[in-house]
């Protein structure tokens, strides 16, 4: 029994660093066109998503689809009508602390690729003076979430989660605006 445990220990402990194992996906986003591994995300639609990603999410049915990749830290919100999934993707959220995130359903992972809007980085140690300072032509609003701020900018809705000393982002969220 000793050797069984010794003979599978290491195939389990491989099996868990791949499933774990973090997958970097890089997105863009340019006067309000969103790219993902540089592939135009032209209608807003789930399948062209799921083509980059994998099929690997876990879906949890709520007033949404939520398609989430745990080892990309993405979440995909994918509308639902008359109780069926519509392929209209809502949003994306990415997840750059998920630990701390306040929203429900996080990824397991964080975000490891690049992430860039209109050539700004963001990244973990993004600050909401920082973003502020890059943003001003926008009006920010405070959300009702604490340290929680939303912009509307090029047909884009943006939302910024900070930490509690909003010196870090948590989560970003993007959405066509409706």
């Amino acid at each position: 029994m000793k050797k069984l445990f010794f003979i599978l220990l290491p195939v389990l402990a491989f099996s868990v660093a791949v499933a774990q194992k973090s997958m970097p996906v890089n997105l863009k986003i340019e006067s309000g066109k969103f790219f993902m591994n540089e592939v135009q995300l032209n209608n807003w639609q789930v399948a062209p998503v799921v083509e980059i990603l994998g099929s690997n999410a876990r879906v949890q049915k709520k007033s949404n689809n939520i398609h989430v990749y745990d080892s990309a830290g993405l979440s995909l919100y994918e509308e639902i009508i008359d109780d069926k999934p519509n392929d209209r993707l809502v949003e994306i959220h990415v997840f750059f602390d998920p630990a701390k995130t306040k929203w429900e359903k996080p990824s397991a992972q964080k975000y490891a690729g690049k992430f860039t809007i209109d050539g700004f980085s963001i990244t973990p140690k993004l600050g909401y003076a920082q973003l502020k300072a890059q943003e001003k032509n926008v009006t920010f609003t405070k959300s009702y979430k604490p340290h929680s701020y939303f912009f509307k900018k090029d047909g884009l809705t943006y939302f910024f989660d900070f930490n509690d000393a909003e010196n870090g982002l948590v989560r970003v969220s993007v959405g066509k605006d409706s």
